[in-house]
């Protein structure tokens, strides 16, 4: 271009500016193709609560929520110093629904840190037994309605703690979520999405009038907030009597093992 009188040069500049803006515009144009496949792909597969929350910012279910006390800006993190004091799960099982197993940190100061969180369908028993064993829980909170999923943890010789189900139950266990989120002693780390996304979803049904029944959540996309509160509601028992009941458990479980062992020798 140099040898070219300036008129010239100068032409040939313009040119090259043009083409490089045109490059630039095909590469803001592709992207701007893939995000509306990005969307479209979401808009087909999630449902429509969901899809407005996620690309619309527009959280629909706000009448008769549970976590009112939830806030983004309070209770999720993106990176900390946690003050380890034990590491638990919660898990909540499931094949063609999701099975959710939560990852919680409790810290020296009783605080719970909601670190990781595995969501996925299609999953098998032993499949879960087995992501369960390669994670440092020293103590597990499994739904006790799946007494077969269950029996796949125990056989792998982990800490599993027992799960109270009881009529108030649910109730007893959502206020004891609703507690921490209001001391902002319970946080979730910014990739548990879908553990979000469900505690901002999870509603009690519109109430009917002259009626008495005690309330309890819509089943629905409840998979990780139920394993969230089966961790927290065992965890934090009310009374002395649960503490012992627990550490009960745990040497007889204690006991099992080592009779295992010693039979396998």
């Amino acid at each position: 271009v140099d040898y070219l009188p300036a008129n010239m040069r100068l032409d040939a500049r313009l040119a090259e500016a043009a083409q490089t803006v045109g490059v630039a515009c095909r590469a803001d144009e592709d992207m701007d193709e893939a995000k509306e496949e990005e969307v479209d792909e979401a808009k087909n597969q999630l449902t429509e609560d969901r899809f407005a929350q996620e690309y619309l910012a527009d959280f629909r279910k706000q009448e008769g929520l549970v976590y009112k006390e939830f806030q983004r800006a309070k209770h999720i993190y993106t990176e900390a110093q946690i003050d380890i004091s034990e590491t638990i799960a919660g898990i909540d099982f499931g094949f063609t629904n999701p099975t959710c197993v939560l990852t919680i940190i409790k810290d020296r100061d009783n605080r719970y840190w909601v670190t990781d969180e595995l969501y996925k369908t299609g999953m098998t028993n032993e499949a879960i037994a087995e992501y369960v064993a390669s994670q440092p829980y020293d103590k597990i909170y499994p739904d006790p309605a799946s007494p077969e999923a269950i029996k796949h943890l125990t056989n792998k010789y982990l800490n599993v703690y027992d799960v109270v189900k009881s009529k108030d139950s649910i109730e007893s266990g959502i206020k004891k979520v609703r507690e921490l989120f209001k001391q902002n002693r319970l946080k979730i780390h910014e990739s548990c999405k879908n553990l979000i996304w469900e505690i901002e979803t999870y509603a009690y049904p519109e109430k009917r009038r002259n009626s008495n029944e005690p309330e309890h959540p819509i089943k629905e996309n409840d998979h990780a907030v139920d394993a969230l509160r089966y961790a927290i509601m065992t965890n934090t028992p009310d009374n002395f009597k649960e503490k012992n009941l627990q550490a009960i458990h745990y040497h007889q479980r204690q006991q099992m093992i080592r009779r295992n062992m010693r039979s396998n020798i």
